[in-house]
């Protein structure tokens, strides 16, 4: 392959994995969880922080639970930096997660900001995520929307923020 092909497979391939955020952040939101199952590997674990450690399925069973005790989402995921190393790959994005639950208003909505850490693997020629793992570093409103373990506020900055390993390789 020409370093112009290398080039091109390479912007396909963060495309592919950007793609892969967003079509998260609307599954949530379409309340189709099982759609993950086109995002995720069959073993991926999702480590999110205030909600616990679960394998895909029974991340949906989780979800299915709580998202229809609200009345709207809507999760935003950044553009990640990404490093692809074959066909393993590695990102960091930001997420912004709004819920609403009118029956508690005036107090009805909690927001979580924060980033996720992913590590992916290209099977049969797509990108799936195999292991994520969520960060919340700020909450805002009423935590009792989501029934959120982590108090209003900033949460207090521990090594998990700092800047990956992998991204420090030249």
């Amino acid at each position: 392959m020409s370093k112009s092909e290398d080039a091109v497979r390479k912007l396909l391939d963060i495309h592919e994995i950007q793609q892969l955020h967003q079509k998260y952040s609307i599954a949530l939101d379409a309340r189709n969880l099982d759609f993950m199952d086109r995002l995720f590997t069959a073993d991926a674990q999702l480590n999110l922080a205030g909600d616990g450690a679960f394998s895909v399925a029974e991340y949906k069973k989780f979800a299915s639970a709580a998202v229809p005790e609200l009345d709207t989402t809507q999760h935003f995921c950044t553009p990640a930096v990404i490093r692809i190393d074959g066909d393993k790959a590695f990102s960091r994005c930001f997420f912004l997660a709004q819920h609403a639950r009118n029956s508690l208003s005036p107090h009805s909505f909690c927001v979580v900001g924060g980033y996720y850490d992913d590590e992916l693997v290209r099977l049969n020629g797509e990108w799936r995520i195999s292991k994520r793992t969520g960060t919340a570093t700020w909450v805002e409103g009423n935590t009792a929307v989501i029934n959120y373990p982590i108090p209003p506020g900033g949460t207090p900055w521990s090594e998990a923020r700092n800047v990956p390993a992998w991204m420090l390789k030249p």
